[in-house]
């Protein structure tokens, strides 16, 4: 009884439990129609939303354009990046010299140098240009050094004395302790609180 003819109104008789045959044509067929329909309603869709967007932007104001501006900034932009370099000149000096005051010495070499610089369209600072100017004059900034250096010892020499008290630069160096005799020891420390 399994194999008995299965009755439908208006259809062929199927056999119960047969397996019916693919068409594999029809099948495409049906999934080509189906694609084809569904990629027709995206694209009708996308055109509905790219038609809303449209009109949203439209009614939205745009920016006018200046029609002067092209032609006036020809003329101030020059200007104003001018004054710009100036005012970032001016600030670097300022910060410079106060930061460096033994630059004042080697103004005119620095700021030679710096607007050579910057006539060249190279942007460097004055500390680079001073940095610059010490090392072309080497020879000298070391015998500065050296002179100074000397000049300190010197004035902690005649800074020093035997009381509590210094005696300033000019002064006549004290005697040395360890060449006086007792007498005068005891004499040079009278009246100083130990």
């Amino acid at each position: 009884m399994a194999d008995e003819p299965v009755k439908q109104e208006g259809a062929e008789p199927i056999i119960a439990g047969a397996t019916p045959a693919v068409d594999m044509d029809q099948i495409a067929a049906r999934s080509h129609a189906a694609a084809k329909e569904g990629m027709a309603e995206f694209l009708q869709e996308e055109r509905a939303r790219l038609q809303q967007q449209a009109r949203v932007q439209a009614r939205v104001p745009q920016p006018s354009e200046n029609p002067l501006e092209p032609v006036v900034m020809s003329v101030a932009q020059p200007h104003v990046n001018r004054a710009i370099i100036e005012a970032r000149d001016a600030k670097d000096a300022a910060m410079f010299y106060a930061e460096h005051p033994e630059g004042l010495k080697y103004k005119k070499e620095i700021e030679e140098a710096f607007d050579q610089l910057k006539a060249q369209g190279t942007p460097f600072n004055r500390d680079a240009c001073y940095n610059w100017v010490k090392g072309k004059n080497l020879d000298h900034f070391v015998a500065e050094g050296v002179k100074a250096r000397d000049q300190a010892v010197e004035r902690a020499q005649n800074a020093t004395s035997v009381d509590s008290g210094g005696r300033g630069a000019g002064a006549v160096p004290a005697r040395d302790p360890y060449k006086m005799n007792d007498e005068e020891l005891t004499k040079a420390v009278a009246g100083v609180a130990f």
